[in-house]
C-alpha cells in the first residue's frame, strides 16, 4: 500500500505552467468528448485505429477480456467511441477481440493476471516551477518483486522492416520518452525505480 497511497492521491487539477500528458490532453480533446460521430465514408466498414485503440485500452484498464458478455459490453463502447455504422462496429469488436485474445495467450498476460494492478494510474508531481501529470497505462507488483511499469500500444505494425522503422523512427523516440518519464515519476513517488516495458499488441506476429 505504501506505493498506492502517493500515487492514487494526486491532484488531477490543472496548475498554470503544468505540463500535461500527450495521452491525457488528446483525450480530453477528442474521445472522452466528443460530439462527432465517425460516419463511413463510402459505406467502409474498417473501424477507424484510434477507435479500436480505445477499446482494447478500455478492456485493459477493466482486465475485461472475451466472454459471454463481451460482446453487448464492447458495442456499448463501439458507439459511445462514435461508431454508427452496425458493421463498423462489429468490425471494431472483431478487431478488439482479436487483440486481447492473443495479448492473453502471451506469457506477459500470465505474469500480470497473477499480480497486484494498478490500472491507468494518475500521477502529478513537481519539476521545478511547473506540476507534471500524467496517467500510466499500468503499474504492476508480482509478490517479493519490484514494480513493473507497462505502456500499451495498439498502432498496426504489419512486417519485420515496419518494426524496424518503428523503432529507428520518431514515434518510437516520444513513446520512450513519456515511458521513462511515467518511470521517473514513479521513482520519485515510491522510491522504486521500475522495470520498464513497452508492449506493442498489434504486431504482425502477435506481441
Amino acid at each position: 500500500e505504501a506505493l498506492a497511497s502517493p500515487l492514487l492521491a494526486q491532484p488531477q487539477r490543472h496548475e498554470v505552467g503544468e505540463e500535461l500528458d500527450t495521452k491525457i490532453a488528446e483525450e480530453e480533446a477528442s474521445l472522452s468528448s466528443r460530439v462527432w460521430r465517425v460516419v463511413p465514408r463510402e459505406r467502409r466498414t474498417r473501424p477507424p485505429a484510434a477507435v479500436v485503440g480505445q477499446m482494447v485500452h478500455a478492456a485493459l484498464k477493466h482486465w475485461r477480456y472475451p466472454d459471454g458478455g463481451f460482446d453487448a459490453w464492447s458495442a456499448v463502447l463501439a458507439r459511445r467511441c462514435g461508431l454508427i455504422d452496425a458493421r463498423q462496429v462489429r468490425n471494431a469488436q472483431n478487431e478488439t477481440k482479436r487483440i486481447l485474445e492473443r495479448f492473453r495467450a502471451h506469457p506477459l498476460y500470465l505474469e500480470m493476471n497473477a499480480a497486484r494492478r494498478l490500472h491507468e494510474l494518475p500521477y502529478s508531481i513537481e519539476t521545478g516551477d511547473k506540476i507534471e501529470q500524467g496517467r500510466m497505462d499500468l503499474l504492476y507488483q508480482i509478490d517479493g518483486a519490484g514494480w513493473t511499469l507497462v505502456e500499451f500500444k495498439t498502432h498496426r505494425i504489419a512486417s519485420p522492416s515496419a518494426l524496424d522503422g518503428y523503432l529507428s523512427g520518431e514515434d518510437y523516440a516520444q513513446d520512450e520518452k513519456q515511458v521513462l518519464r511515467y518511470a521517473a515519476a514513479v521513482e520519485k513517488l515510491a522510491g522504486e525505480r521500475p522495470r520498464v516495458l513497452l508492449c506493442l499488441l498489434n504486431c504482425w506476429d502477435g506481441v
